[in-house]
């Protein structure tokens, strides 16, 4: 088991608050494992990244229930942690210069009677000006900040 960097200390005590004792720890394995994970990061190879001294047999079954409970079953807010790790970034970084917000939506096709969370959407790669397409999946909405950095910035003219 991987223990808390002191580095990210005060960063991930910014959200105890949302969080049961339980879910807290949870919460504090998963990044750990999402920073040592090699490779790509499914939700399978997080959770076991977080738990290096286990060897795992992917014969059987994964074990890792309660991880995934986590996300499922677990009474925290998405939308609490989001606000609290965009007040952090903007209350504790030093920004200067234009912040530009970038939106992208996309369609994740998916199939099955037990796929939880999926629905019918409009599916951009597939419409047309005169037809639109739509089809079932999940529908991944991101926002990402953008900052310009100084010394980058300068690099990048000079090339």
């Amino acid at each position: 088991m991987w223990t808390i960097l002191p580095s990210l200390l005060p960063f991930v005590e910014q959200f105890r608050p949302i969080f049961t004792a339980p879910s807290f720890t949870t919460h504090c394995t998963i990044l750990l494992g999402w920073i040592m994970c090699l490779g790509r990061h499914t939700l399978l190879r997080v959770f076991l990244s977080s738990s290096p001294g286990e060897l795992h047999q992917f014969s059987g079954p994964h074990g890792q229930d309660a991880s995934y409970n986590f996300f499922e079953r677990s009474a925290w807010s998405p939308a609490e942690l989001f606000y609290r790790l965009a007040l952090f970034v903007f209350t504790t970084l030093s920004l200067s210069g234009v912040i530009k917000f970038v939106v992208d939506d996309t369609l994740f096709h998916k199939r099955g009677l037990k796929v939880w969370g999926k629905g019918w959407f409009r599916d951009a790669v597939a419409s047309t000006k005169k037809r639109v397409a739509t089809a079932s999946g999940h529908n991944w909405v991101v926002l990402a900040v953008v900052l310009e950095i100084p010394l980058l910035l300068a690099v990048r003219v000079r090339l």
